[in-house]
């Protein structure tokens, strides 16, 4: 959370954008759901995690791509209620689109 914290204090526009004004929450944490679908890019790292978290708490549905197996990632389903936060796997068919793409 600390590290969070500390993108949020160097990024007005992203700490903005996760207050409640413009960002309202649903009305029981977790278990509710604000309307809003997000995709999270990089949910693996140590910063995607703490934003999912947060996103997470605000009642956020969540989809979130992975390239590792579906077991190294199940603890990001954590983050929200039953149902809001669904694993993509995305594997590319061609190896070398992959490398460029990177």
């Amino acid at each position: 959370m600390k590290i969070l914290n500390k993108f949020l204090s160097s990024s007005s526009n992203l700490k903005e954008m996760l207050t409640n004004k413009l960002y309202p929450g649903g009305s029981e944490g977790r278990s509710s759901f604000n309307g809003r679908v997000i995709t999270v890019f990089g949910a693996n790292g140590n910063l995607g995690t703490n934003v999912v978290a947060e996103l997470g708490k605000r009642g956020t549905q969540l989809v979130i791509p992975h390239r590792c197996t579906y077991h190294d990632a199940t603890f990001l389903k954590l983050a929200g209620d039953l149902g809001q936060v669904h694993l993509i796997v995305l594997k590319s068919l061609d190896k070398r689109i992959s490398i460029r793409t990177t």
